[in-house]
C-alpha cells in the first residue's frame, strides 16, 4: 500500500512541477516522510530526483540535436 502511495505521490508531484516550474519535490519530500522513515525518505527523494533530473538530461539532449539538425547545413 505505502508503494501504491509512493508511486502516485511521485506521479502527482511531478505533474506539478512540470505546470508550476517548483515545489514538487518539497510536497513528495512531504509524503515520502509521512509514509517512510526520515532516513529512507531522504535516500528515495535523491533517487527519484535523480532519475527525474537524468531523464530531462536526455531529452534536453535529444531535443537538442534533432534541432541543431534541421538548421545545420548540409
Amino acid at each position: 500500500m505505502s508503494g501504491l502511495i509512493i508511486l502516485t505521490g511521485v506521479f502527482v508531484t511531478a505533474f506539478i512541477s512540470g505546470v508550476f516550474g517548483m515545489a514538487g519535490g518539497l510536497i513528495l519530500m512531504g509524503i515520502l516522510a509521512l509514509v517512510l522513515p526520515v532516513s529512507a525518505a531522504m535516500v528515495v527523494h535523491g533517487v527519484v530526483q535523480s532519475v527525474s533530473n537524468g531523464w530531462r538530461a536526455i531529452l534536453h539532449a535529444r531535443w537538442k540535436n534533432f534541432v541543431l539538425g534541421l538548421f545545420t547545413p548540409s
